[in-house]
């Protein structure tokens, strides 16, 4: 499977908050174009989509062993950090991406509420 597919509940709704987090893209068509154009690009976008694509997954599936609780923490802790001094970290790829990081976390927050159960759909 391709990272740009949109497989599963994970994908599906990563397309989702990547389409409203990219300002000038209407469509997830346009997205994919857009990250397939160079090798960086890709790579940028494979790290993005398994953090955040793992964390979907998690949220959905309500795991409650101890180790996939700390890796949850672990990349929330990414997420939420805001230095930009490592080229690999959220706000970095993020921009790479030209997402907004502000509008990608929230929109992570909302799916988590929502396949936690925790607010309706």
């Amino acid at each position: 499977m391709s990272y740009l597919d949109q497989e599963g509940v994970s994908g599906i709704f990563l397309s989702e908050i990547i389409i409203q987090a990219t300002p000038g893209y209407a469509s997830w068509e346009l997205v994919k174009k857009n990250i397939q154009h160079s090798g960086e690009t890709r790579l940028i976008w494979a790290v993005f989509y398994e953090a955040v694509g793992y964390l979907l997954k998690h949220y959905q599936e309500h795991v409650c062993n101890a180790a996939v609780k700390r890796e949850i923490k672990d990349v929330e802790d990414w997420i939420n950090n805001n230095d930009d001094a490592w080229p690999f970290s959220f706000i970095n790829i993020c921009r790479n991406l030209g997402l907004d990081p502000d509008y990608v976390r929230s929109g992570i927050a909302r799916k988590k509420r929502v396949l936690s159960g925790l607010v309706p759909h």
